[in-house]
């Protein structure tokens, strides 16, 4: 199987999901990057199964591949070469060859199939929001998070949205910061959750470089994602009681 692809049209969703790959996984397939090409379309995606990152972009390659292909190398080549030259990609079983200005590079793959996937919650609620304001709210809060307290429940962002307003609140249990903002969410009842530290950095990148006005926050009671119209973030919650902030 092969394809093409430009450094131009790998190179900004590519930056967008690395934040996901960690050097040491359990999985050697999270160290990976999916990368599918469908109707025009290119996505790439990355997981460490608690947290999934997708960049989504139209491109004019009509063909149709799914493949993995290690993410950190792959990012490095693409950062060495000019945005205008074209990767040439001869995908095997368990071998990917990458040809580029008279380059070739050798890297590992793995069946597509096998590339794990957080599961699609159900029972969702849905709220939309301005990114500027959800932005906002999270840069002037995410500094008092805990790091790596033995209290888990402080090493995340508590969201509380009712039916007129979202409150943000973060405490490592010496500092206390709170945002709120009123807007109308048309919820039946009042919802809480926990977003995990790894996930709000992730969140906070992804809202600085999108261009949107408006994005969808999806939640359940074991998930939070957030959804527009090229990026998807999907992250477990932290199960846990927050701290009476009030």
């Amino acid at each position: 199987m092969n394809t093409e692809l430009s450094v131009e049209e790998l190179i900004d969703p590519l930056q967008t999901v690395i934040g996901v790959v960690e050097k040491k996984q359990s999985l050697p397939i999270l160290s990976h990057v999916l990368i599918q090409l469908k109707d025009q379309i290119l996505t790439l995606t990355t997981t460490d199964m608690e947290l999934e990152i997708s960049a989504s972009s139209k491109i004019k390659n009509t063909e149709e591949v799914s493949f993995t292909i290690y993410a950190k190398d792959l990012i490095d080549i693409a950062r060495k070469l000019p945005e205008k030259t074209q990767i040439k990609f001869k995908i095997e079983e368990k071998k990917i060859y990458l040809n580029a200005n008279n380059n070739t590079f050798e890297l590992n793959t793995f069946n597509h199939l096998d590339f794990p996937a957080l599961p699609k919650t159900q029972d969702t609620s849905v709220i939309k929001i301005k990114q500027d304001d959800l932005k906002n709210l999270i840069e002037n809060t995410s500094f008092s998070m805990g790091n790596q307290d033995i209290r888990a429940y402080l090493n995340g962002l508590f969201f509380e949205l009712n039916n007129d307003s979202l409150t943000v609140v973060a405490t490592d249990g010496h500092r206390l910061s709170i945002g709120e903002i009123k807007q109308n969410n048309k919820l039946d009842e009042k919802k809480t959750v926990i977003l995990p530290r790894k996930a709000v950095i992730e969140l906070t990148k992804l809202l600085n470089k999108s261009s949107q006005k408006m994005a969808e926050i999806h939640l359940s009671d074991n998930y939070f994602s957030l959804v527009d119209s090229n990026t998807k973030i999907i992250s477990r919650l932290i199960d846990g009681n927050f701290p009476n902030y009030k």
